[in-house]
């Protein structure tokens, strides 16, 4: 019970951050890192929070007002990173290429199951 209720608030944090986050209209994965090692910092101060990696990856891959894009694609890519790229981020250690390479790796799954990326 405590776990479903531990998934259901990072959920609830992740959908509330999209909301008031502002899209920068940043592709997968060229400018990745250039997203999620400012957000990963911002989230060091003043406590590190389980959510943040969560925070990070919703605002690097999912882009709900940048124009032309493939929700389909980054709502599959966001959940496939969620669930295998999110634990390879610490508070000590990012891991960004590794984090980067993970996302990809889910990013062409996603092409392959779904059709192509925008």
């Amino acid at each position: 019970m405590e776990r479903k209720s531990l998934s259901f608030f990072l959920m609830f944090v992740v959908i509330i951050g999209m909301l008031v986050e502002q899209s920068d209209g940043i592709s997968i994965p060229r400018e990745f890192e250039k997203c999620m090692k400012p957000c990963l910092i911002d989230c060091t101060i003043p406590p590190w929070l389980v959510a943040c990696p969560f925070r990070c990856l919703a605002k690097c891959i999912v882009h709900p007002f940048a124009k032309s894009t493939d929700r389909t694609h980054q709502f599959c890519t966001f959940g496939c990173a969620t669930s295998k790229c999110s634990k390879l981020i610490s508070k000590n250690n990012y891991r960004l290429d590794e984090v980067e390479d993970c996302v990809d790796e889910c990013s062409q799954t996603c092409v392959n199951n779904y059709g192509p990326a925008n």
